[in-house]
């Protein structure tokens, strides 16, 4: 019995063992777990200094010497380039420095704004823990009216005048109802393709643009936004317009070469194309050089025949181009009765 008894307190004492390791293995694993939990995300931090070209004739020496002075009490937004939402705001210190830390990655816009100043801004690609230095120079407001100027530029654009389909990457970008406080010869513009990772160079106001679009055929989409003189930015205005650079092509028409038909029968003048799908299809029906149907989305034209040789041209179309075909037919004139 003694053995038996020694036995078992051997097992249970081994049982005992087990679960303790194992509560300590869960345990360790909920605390490795809860410390993957609270890991941070890496910090975007974006710094610099706001400057002021102010001078006078008795500092420019100290100009020379220790750089231009900080403007305190500037404001620095980061904004979202395309919708112009505020992700941060920080106003700069007495030294005109300034500090931005977060989350950040993609498309911005660092605005600096500050009184008696022009405003300023410059677009920037911004990628999650990564680290910036961007320092600005303040230009002083020319005149009361650029000063006090907070009103931003409005605007829209047209894509080929508002066209839904297009053949070709080349495209005009057209301005609309482009309005600001200041005269329009005072605003920039600038233009980005949907998905890429720069805005295009500053240019001077014009009403159309002409502009690359991305290959693929699909849909497109361009923003823009405008800046005046005083440094305001408007929100991006954007326009789409679907790429289609293949044509259709024919698979079958009706009537056939060489037909036969008496005068005054109906001849049903049809066709079938095949296409990608990525712009509508449309038909025209001529004649003898003649258009009978004009564009359409009807594939199919009853043509009353009338004596001779006839030469009749089926055409297809998309955005992506012209298909066409011709055939020759044959009309006999009825012979009249009793002869």
């Amino acid at each position: 019995m003694l053995i038996v008894k020694t036995a078992k307190f051997k097992a249970v004492v081994t049982l005992c063992l087990v679960l303790i390791i194992c509560g300590g293995l869960a345990d360790d694993s909920y605390a490795m777990s809860r410390k993957k939990k609270k890991k941070k995300p890496p910090v975007t931090l974006i710094e610099g200094k706001i400057s002021s070209s102010k001078t006078s004739a008795g500092l420019n020496s100290l100009r020379y010497l220790f750089g231009p002075s900080g403007v305190g009490g500037a404001v620095v937004k980061l904004s979202d380039s395309v919708t112009g939402k505020d992700a941060a705001v920080v106003p700069t210190g007495s030294d005109g420095s300034y500090r931005i830390s977060g989350s950040y990655s993609g498309l911005y816009d660092i605005k600096v704004s500050a009184s008696g100043y022009n405003n300023t801004s410059q677009p920037e690609k911004i990628d999650l823990g990564a680290s910036y230095r961007r320092d600005f120079t303040l230009e002083p407001a020319a005149d009361s009216a650029i000063k006090s100027d907070i009103t931003s530029p409005i605007g829209k654009i047209k894509i080929n005048n508002g066209a839904e389909y297009t053949g070709t990457t080349k495209v005009t970008l057209n301005m609309v109802e482009v309005t600001d406080n200041r005269p329009l010869e005072e605003i920039s513009m600038q233009f980005l393709n949907d998905g890429s990772s720069s805005w295009s160079l500053p240019e001077k106001y014009a009403s159309t643009k002409q502009w690359d679009i991305p290959s693929g055929d699909t849909k497109k989409k361009v923003f823009a936004k405008f800046k005046d003189k005083a440094g305001n930015i408007s929100l991006a205005v954007s326009d789409e317009i679907v790429l289609d650079t293949v044509a259709p092509k024919i698979t079958a028409i009706a009537p056939k070469d060489a037909s036969i038909y008496n005068e005054a029968e109906a001849v049903n003048i049809s066709v079938t194309a095949k296409d990608t799908d990525v712009s509508p299809i449309e038909y025209q029906f001529s004649v003898d050089a003649v258009v009978k149907q004009a564009w359409s989305n009807k594939n199919s034209y009853n043509w009353s025949a009338q004596a001779g040789v006839h030469r009749i041209k089926i055409e297809v179309r998309d955005a992506g181009g012209t298909a066409g075909q011709e055939v020759e037919v044959c009309v006999y004139r009825q012979p009249v009765k009793g002869q």
